[in-house]
């Protein structure tokens, strides 16, 4: 957390251990929720990976979540074929 607050970072990407369950899990969601109004504060972006069903993407979507990533919305591609 201390790099996060020194580093100031553009985009914070939320890895898929906080958003498995996001959507049935009230402790997750505030961690998150804090996470976003911190973020806010440094007009930091946030993104969310492991989205892998819908009530898990609504509440991303609730919490103010702006990107997201998982097989959900789209399977992973290589570049090479990516166009």
């Amino acid at each position: 957390m201390q790099h996060i607050l020194s580093l100031r970072p553009d985009i914070l990407k939320i890895d898929a251990s906080l958003t498995n369950n996001i959507h049935v899990c009230p402790s997750r969601a505030a961690l998150l929720a804090g996470l976003v109004q911190f973020a806010r504060t440094f007009d930091t972006r946030i993104v969310a990976e492991g989205i892998e069903v819908a009530p898990q993407l609504d509440r991303l979507r609730e919490l103010g979540v702006d990107y997201g990533q998982g097989y959900l919305l789209g399977r992973p591609l290589l570049l090479k074929r990516a166009r």
